[in-house]
């Protein structure tokens, strides 16, 4: 707008608002201006001023009032439509500003910045189609605006064009490396287009650069509870605690870590502290539930359910925490129509276990294996790839057994004695999972002798260092040593070990890691459960485990099969070249009667037998929360339904019977008579 274009009269009076204006007397001037407007001959140009003098004061609905009358008035000046769309943006009119700014005039700003308003009106409407064409304009322009691209890829992440987004947001952070929030958004697209580990990567960086920023820390949390990285999720949902203590999500999400590294009283306290913030979360009663469950905490999982109804949680959330009660008091109808009513966006994996469960122990075997199949089905999806772990595990195994040969063993270096503070060798309890090693070592660590470290890190973490399995052949002996007293030292952290004390040591997948443990302890025994391998299949897929590389097989019925012949193989194999001291103890015989099947191996290790180490009821009371999943059983009376479970479900696991037959004849059992079982103290 010029002045040479307007009359004496309009001159005069735009000239006296300006020089009040630029005197500090805005009120004064915006007063003149709206006196003048009856006398002068061109009101249009007085209705701008005093419109973008209204805005300046703060006045915005008088500032769109005039800017309004004078676009009217010119409606070629791009000026007056960018102070009038600055003005309905302060007033969030976001739809009117798209039709102050239609995208024709954008196109033709040479300023961008029509571009730059329109393309945020419409991205705060949610029309993120609009927002694109608008943001596109401006970087087609202008590829050096940092905010322009980052905008332009937060539209494109809302329509889920996820590689364009990541792109833009690319550009953005390349051109503005020091903005946490682009730097947050590309790693949000990173993890929505399954570029996890990119993701995880760039807000590791992101947490150091700006340790104090909540939202940082937050996502970093979200994306490694993504990838299964506990360890990253549990500090950096800490550290956004720490930043926002009164955050509810961050405490039902810490709590849910603290849970996974089984802090039970901490995941407790943290989600009692969640609901004093949200009382209706349903994250936070259903997570109490689910601990409380896995406690075998009956009563307070029955009072879980009560406060959540009292607090009016959503009949989805509590429907499922009716289902848990009702699967603990055996209730098996209402457990399966409590589940079926639960919805799928809080924990589909556990509800799709119970419907299973419920169907099984109604007798229906067909709708029982289909809900199993979804559970596994569902986790196999989770963004850590469980399924690839699952193939590399295998691969580690294949790799032991095709390495195992007499020469192998035969060029060992010479193995290191024990010296002579040593505690004396492990017994390492092994057996495919679900075989009763749980039940096992619960019976077992009843004696007062007797220290079980349960599935825990001691001789992993000393594996890892280690190294690749072809590593064992060539240790020296001052690597042997070392390695034993890194292993001791660990057991140490991990449990109280008197000197007296047997420690057994329990993994049952320890049947593939022999050569590493016998490099270690050439005197090593082994108890070895047994259980049909039907029944063993079929109990490791029906089982939500949590799926980490080895539980990861269990989430298909052939890689099930397949990974229980490999362990098998390997585990034979081992024993045929080393000459193993194995007990084995048979899970069917087990609980038909445990005395007479307990007596022996309790003499092979020469601990004596009275009945306090039977009475595994009395034991598992006293032994506090139960790691795996057999964590329910163990707090039963020993049943004998699980044995010969399997043909219920003999059509299903038609596919895997040629794989498993050869050892349903090699450990002693039969696929045709389901009562048939190993003699005792033999191995076929």
């Amino acid at each position: 707008m010029t002045t040479n274009q307007i009359d004496e009269p309009t001159r005069a009076a735009i000239g006296t608002m300006i020089g009040l204006a630029r005197a500090g007397r805005l009120a004064e001037a915006r007063s003149s201006g709206k006196n003048a407007l009856a006398s002068v001959g061109d009101p249009g140009p007085v209705h701008a001023i005093l419109g973008r003098m209204a805005c300046e004061s703060g006045d915005f609905d008088d500032g769109v009032h005039h800017l309004r009358i004078a676009i009217d008035a010119l409606p070629r000046e791009p000026a007056v439509r960018l102070d009038l769309a600055a003005a309905l943006t302060q007033l969030q009119r976001f739809a009117d500003v798209l039709d102050v700014l239609p995208i024709d005039l954008c196109r033709a700003d040479p300023t961008l910045q029509m571009a730059r308003f329109r393309g945020f009106a419409a991205q705060s409407l949610e029309d993120f189609e609009q927002a694109v064409e608008a943001y596109r304009i401006v970087v087609d322009a202008a590829p050096d605006d940092a905010g322009t691209w980052n905008n332009l890829g937060n539209a494109e992440e809302a329509l889920g064009r996820f590689d364009d987004a990541i792109v833009s947001l690319q550009h953005a952070y390349r051109l503005d490396p020091a903005s946490a929030p682009t730097r947050l958004n590309l790693a949000q697209s990173l993890g929505n287009a399954g570029r996890n580990h990119e993701a995880l990567e760039l807000l590791r960086n992101a947490a150091q650069d700006t340790p104090n920023d909540f939202q940082t820390q937050f996502e970093l949390g979200r994306i490694a509870t993504r990838l299964g990285d506990n360890k990253t999720a549990l500090a950096a949902y800490e550290a956004a605690h720490r930043l926002d203590p009164a955050h509810a999500d961050t405490l039902a999400r810490l709590a849910a870590q603290k849970a996974v590294a089984w802090d039970v009283d901490g995941a407790v306290a943290t989600y009692r502290r969640a609901l004093e913030l949200a009382p209706a979360m349903p994250e936070a009663h259903i997570g109490l539930a689910i601990m409380s469950e896995q406690q075998n905490d009956t009563a307070g999982l029955e009072q879980v359910a009560a406060d959540a109804r009292a607090a009016w949680v959503a009949p989805e959330s509590q429907s499922f925490i009716d289902a848990l009660v009702h699967r603990r008091h055996k209730r098996w109808e209402e457990a399966l129509a409590a589940a079926q009513a639960s919805g799928t966006e809080y924990e589909p994996i556990r509800r799709m276990q119970i419907i299973g469960e419920a169907n099984d122990r109604l007798g229906r075997a067909e709708e029982a294996f289909a809900a199993y199949s979804e559970m596994n089905r569902l986790a196999s999806e989770a963004p850590h790839g469980p399924l690839q772990l699952a193939d590399l595990y295998r691969d580690q195994v294949d790799k032991t057994l095709a390495i195992m040969t007499q020469d192998w063993f035969a060029g060992w270096s010479p193995p290191a004695a024990k010296t002579p503070d040593e505690h004396s060798s492990p017994v390492f309890l092994c057996g495919f999972p679900r075989s009763g090693t749980t039940l096992l070592d619960t019976l077992l660590m009843g004696h007062p002798d007797v220290r079980v470290l349960e599935e825990k890190q001691a001789f992993p973490d000393v594996e890892r260092a280690i190294g690749d399995v072809a590593n064992l052949a060539t240790m020296s002996e001052e690597q042997i040593l070392s390695s034993r007293r890194d292993y001791w030292t660990a057991v140490n952290h991990l449990t109280d070990l008197p000197d007296d004390a047997m420690l057994i040591d329990k993994s049952p997948l320890y049947l593939n890691k022999v050569p590493a443990i016998h490099r270690l302890f050439t005197d090593a025994r082994f108890i070895l459960a047994l259980r049909h391998p039907m029944d063993v299949v079929l109990s490791c897929f029906i089982t939500n485990f949590r799926p980490n590389a080895a539980m990861a097989n269990f989430l298909t019925l052939e890689r099930t099969a397949q990974i229980y012949d490999a362990s098998f193989r390997a585990f034979e194999e081992a024993d045929r070249l080393l000459d193993l001291q194995v007990f084995p103890v048979v899970y069917e015989r087990m609980v038909e009667d445990k005395d007479a099947e307990l007596r022996p191996l309790f003499d092979w290790l020469g601990l004596d037998w009275n009945e306090v180490e039977g009475d595994h009821l009395a034991t598992a009371s006293k032994r506090g929360v139960i790691t795996t999943a057999s964590y329910a059983q163990v707090n039963e009376p020993i049943y004998r339904r699980s044995a010969g479970r399997w043909t219920k479900y003999r059509r299903q696991l038609e596919p895997v019977i040629p794989i498993l037959a050869p050892w349903v004849e090699r450990l002693g059992y039969s696929l045709d008579d389901p009562t048939k079982v190993p003699e005792r103290g033999v191995i076929a």
